[in-house]
């Protein structure tokens, strides 16, 4: 295996070498180096503690600028009094927040991208994912007794203000709750979406290299899947640093591997001649 390793990523002209393997193997070999991409979410979901600075910084931007389509109202004693209600309230790209007035189901909110749903209700606080119900807080566990809806203020909106800092605090509360299943969710996600672009793009090279004399499809497909383990490892390194080129540089250094891995066989060298 470690010949295969090395011909993958630094020596294309011997991959042709392998194209007899066993296809089931090799694609448990890719299939294993996807799972290598998804380490690094892995640690960095199980270290983060709560909610991203960069996230509650967008929640504060987003309340300010919103300010006058938010709902008025109080917590006191862990009941919730709307004074002022407003319809249409979202937070962010894939979370909503629901009131008790509001018809629509969180369930529906799926259809939009918005997967996570808060629903505020009298006494209590339900978080929604793709509509089924994982977590309810009551105020008072939130840290919000005393707490209005109506304080904010846009002169110092990005200052660490008591109520924005309230708000924070509750929303670490739940996300540490849900953190196995979040964790969970993420790394299946990369896994996921690194095995289906890595085979399917290999595929498409596939079947657009059918017809080469000599070669079998399974041959083909092998030579393929290894010469794009450097896109794998480009995805790795996009993972780790969050560089997104490293996936772009990784196709074509495959597209390269592959050209030289076929111009190494003995086949083509005769008939070039």
């Amino acid at each position: 295996m470690f010949r295969r390793i090395k011909a993958s990523l630094a020596s294309p002209s011997q991959i042709s070498s392998f194209r007899k393997d066993n296809i089931g193997l090799v694609l448990l070999y890719i299939i294993c180096l996807c799972f290598l991409v998804s380490i690094p979410t892995l640690i960095k979901s199980v270290k983060r503690n709560g909610i991203p600075e960069q996230t509650k910084l967008e929640i504060r931007s987003f309340l300010v600028e919103n300010r006058n389509n938010l709902p008025k109202g109080t917590i006191e004693n862990n009941t919730l009094t709307i004074t002022e209600q407003k319809e249409g309230f979202y937070l962010g790209d894939v979370m909503a927040i629901e009131f008790p007035t509001d018809d629509i189901e969180p369930i529906q909110f799926a259809s939009q991208n918005i997967y996570y749903v808060l629903r505020i209700n009298d006494h209590n606080v339900e978080l929604y994912f793709l509509g089924n119900k994982i977590k309810t807080a009551t105020y008072t566990e939130l840290g919000l007794d005393g707490f209005d809806l109506a304080f904010v203020d846009i002169a110092d909106y990005k200052t660490r203000t008591l109520e924005f800092e309230r708000i924070e605090h509750a929303m670490d509360s739940v996300f540490n709750d849900i953190k196995p299943m979040w964790v969970t969710i993420n790394v299946v996600a990369v896994f996921v979406k690194t095995v289906f672009i890595t085979l399917i793009l290999d595929l498409v090279f596939a079947f657009l290299s059918l017809g080469i004399r000599g070669l079998t499809f399974k041959e083909i497909y092998v030579i393929i899947l290894y010469s794009f383990v450097v896109e794998i490892i480009g995805r790795l390194f996009d993972e780790l640093y969050g560089l997104d080129f490293c996936a772009y540089i990784g196709v074509i250094l495959g597209i390269i591997y592959y050209v030289i891995a076929l111009r190494s066989m003995t086949v083509f060298r005769i008939e070039d001649k």
